[in-house]
C-alpha cells in the first residue's frame, strides 16, 4: 500500500502575511546544488589551449568558499591539454609549452588534482615530430598523471618517436613494482603505447589511436596496430582481464584477428575500421574468423557499405549527376544498391557471429537482431544524427 502526500503551497497573499524566510541558493543542501551545477555544466572542458570556463560557473565559485569547492569538483572533471586548429601547422614537436602551463595550474591545488576524472592530452601538430622530446618535459607530463588518484578516463596522444621517452618516464616511478592507475576504466592511446594497457589493471574499454597529425593529415601507418597486436597486446591481455571494448584501425588481416582473440578472448563490443578504406581479406572471411574466435560479442562497428566491396562502391564525389531528369532515377538506383549491399553485411555477420546483436555500417547505419535467437532477422535504423559512441573519436 501507498501513501499519498500533498503538499499546500502557500499563495502569494500568504507569503506577504507570514514570516516565511525566503529560500537562497546558499539555503539549498550540497546534493541540490550538484544537480543545479551538473545542468550548468553539461558539455563543459576545461581546455587549455583556446577556451576558457563559462562565465556562469566562474560567477558561482566567487560566492563563497562553499560554493567554489562544489564548482570546482564539477568544472574540472573533465581536462583537455590539446592544440586548437591554427596551432595544428606549427606544433609538430608537441606544444610543450601549453602543457607546462596546464600542467603547472592544475597540480597547484590539490583538491583539483583529486576531481579530475577524465583527461585527454593530444599537444602535437601536422607532421612528424622532427626533434627528441626532452627529457624533463615527459617526466612533468608522467609525474602529473601519477598524481590523478580519481583518474577514470585517459585519452592521450604521443608521436611514435617520442614513445620510447614516454615509457622510460614511467619507469622512473617504478619501485619494487610498476606504478598502476587502479580507476582508469578508458585508455585511447597510441597503438605502441600498449605498456599503459598493464598499468590499468582494471581497464574495460580500449582505443588503439594515432595522434592528433596523423589523423588530420591522413598519415596513419596500420604497421603500427599490426606490431601492437603480434607483440606486447597478446602478453599484457594475459594481465588485462576485464577488457570488453576494443577499437583500432587497421587492415585486418586474419592474424590479427587472431592475435585480437587470443589477447581479448571475452570482448563484447569491436570497432575495426579499415585503414584507407580497405580490409585485406574480404568481409565474409572477416566475418567467419571473427565468429570463430570470439563468443560473447555483441556489438561489430565497420566501415561503411562503400567500403565492403559488397558489390556498392560508394556514392560519387559530387551530387550534380543526381540533378535533372534521370536525377531521381540515379539516386534509387545508389540507394538500393546501398541498401544491398549493407543486407550483405547484416546476413555475414548475424549468420557468422551468433552472440551478435548490434552491426554498425558506417556512421549512419545500425542493424539489430529482433526475434528468437535462431531467426536471422534483423531491423535497420539509419539516422545521420546517431552516435556511434567511440571512444576512439
Amino acid at each position: 500500500m501507498f501513501a499519498t502526500l500533498y503538499l499546500r503551497l502557500p499563495t502569494s497573499n500568504s507569503l506577504d502575511n507570514t514570516n516565511v524566510p525566503r529560500l537562497t541558493l546558499s539555503g539549498l543542501n550540497d546534493d541540490v546544488l550538484r544537480e543545479i551545477l551538473d545542468h550548468l555544466s553539461v558539455s563543459v572542458t576545461t581546455n587549455y589551449s583556446f577556451s576558457r570556463p563559462p562565465t556562469t560557473l566562474k560567477n558561482l565559485s566567487l560566492v563563497n568558499h562553499r560554493l567554489r569547492n562544489l564548482v570546482v569538483q564539477q568544472l574540472f572533471q573533465k581536462v583537455t591539454i590539446c592544440l586548437s586548429r591554427a596551432q595544428l601547422r606549427d606544433s609538430k614537436n608537441g606544444d610543450w609549452d601549453t602543457a607546462r602551463r596546464a600542467i603547472t595550474t592544475l597540480t597547484s591545488n590539490i583538491m583539483v588534482l583529486s576531481v579530475i576524472k577524465i583527461l585527454k592530452f593530444d599537444i602535437y601538430g601536422n607532421g612528424e615530430p622532427e626533434r627528441p622530446v626532452s627529457d624533463h618535459n615527459m617526466h612533468n607530463l608522467v609525474t602529473f598523471l601519477t598524481c590523478l588518484p580519481n583518474l577514470e578516463n585517459l585519452s592521450i596522444h604521443i608521436p611514435k618517436p617520442h614513445i620510447p621517452a614516454f615509457q622510460a618516464a614511467f619507469r622512473t616511478f617504478d619501485s619494487a613494482s610498476p606504478f598502476i592507475f587502479p580507476n582508469i576504466k578508458t585508455l585511447v592511446a597510441h597503438p605502441l603505447s600498449v605498456f599503459l594497457i598493464d598499468r590499468c589493471p582494471n581497464v574495460e574499454r580500449v582505443g588503439l589511436q594515432s595522434p592528433q597529425w596523423c589523423r588530420t593529415t591522413g598519415s596513419y601507418d596500420p604497421s603500427d596496430v599490426v606490431e601492437a597486436l603480434r607483440g606486447d597486446l597478446k602478453f599484457i591481455g594475459k594481465r588485462a582481464k576485464h577488457i570488453k571494448h576494443f577499437e583500432a584501425r587497421s587492415r585486418w588481416m586474419f592474424y590479427e584477428i587472431y592475435d585480437l582473440a587470443h589477447a581479448f578472448p571475452n570482448l563484447e563490443r569491436l570497432s575495426m575500421r579499415s585503414y584507407g578504406g580497405e580490409y585485406c581479406s574480404g568481409i565474409g572471411d572477416i566475418m567467419t574468423a571473427l565468429g570463430e574466435n570470439f563468443k560473447t560479442l555483441r556489438r561489430l562497428d565497420i566501415d561503411e557499405a562503400g567500403k565492403l566491396r559488397l558489390g556498392f562502391h560508394g556514392w560519387p564525389p559530387c551530387g550534380n549527376m543526381f540533378i535533372g531528369p534521370q536525377g531521381q532515377e540515379a539516386y534509387e538506383e545508389y540507394s538500393t544498391a546501398e541498401k544491398r549491399a549493407e543486407n550483405r553485411a547484416a546476413e555475414l555477420a548475424f549468420r557468422n557471429i551468433k552472440s551478435l546483436k548490434e552491426l554498425w555500417v558506417g556512421d549512419f547505419a545500425v542493424a539489430r537482431k529482433v526475434g528468437e535467437e535462431a531467426e536471422m532477422k534483423w531491423e535497420w535504423t539509419t539516422n545521420y544524427d546517431m552516435v556511434r559512441g567511440e571512444i576512439s573519436r
